[in-house]
């Protein structure tokens, strides 16, 4: 299976494109296509609408069991495509930087802080400021999360390494 961003939407796609950002982003100006090319041809086509111009360089999708995860400009989405609905939306702080799922549960970095998100949307936990530009998961596994955060751009970087339970910090050190 395929996944990719685009600007406009094909005419090769049979499904869609489906509007998952929510009925309220109708009225923004500008949009951004997730297709899913899955390995029968069948193309699936969804769509995001934007508060503003795409600025962040950060966009992620990946399917998830029923579930498809985006992230992209200041949000973050999961959709049950098998479903065909809304699971949830949350605004990031910032932008959105990138996911990681692990054990069922989905790690999202964003400007200042990493968050773990369970697969129906509520947040287990957000980690307090790591960063002023940025947060990166650099590794992780069931214990332990090791992130990357730009205090002082474009050089300071500081790693953090953070519980995968709780999202506190168990150490940290300039790098």
């Amino acid at each position: 299976m395929r996944i990719e961003f685009v600007d406009e939407i094909p005419a090769t796609v049979i499904v869609g494109p489906v509007l998952i950002s929510g009925a309220e982003s109708a009225k923004f100006p500008n949009s951004k296509y997730v297709l899913i090319k899955p390995a029968d041809k069948i193309e699936f086509g969804y769509e995001i609408r934007l508060r503003q111009d795409y600025y962040s360089q950060a966009s992620q999708a990946e399917v998830y069991e029923s579930l498809l995860v985006i992230g992209i400009a200041q949000d973050f989405y999961i959709y049950n495509y098998s479903g065909k609905f809304s699971v949830a939306k949350i605004e990031m702080e910032g932008y959105f930087g990138q996911f990681r799922i692990l054990n069922g549960l989905i790690y999202v970095a964003d400007m200042y802080t990493l968050r773990c998100i369970d697969k129906v949307g509520r947040t287990k936990w957000q980690s307090e400021h790591l960063a002023a530009d940025g947060v990166i998961i650099h590794d992780m596994d069931d214990e332990k999360i090791i992130i990357h955060g730009q205090y002082d751009p474009p050089d300071g970087w500081e790693m953090f390494v953070l519980d995968t339970k709780t999202g506190r910090i168990i150490s940290r050190e300039l790098i």
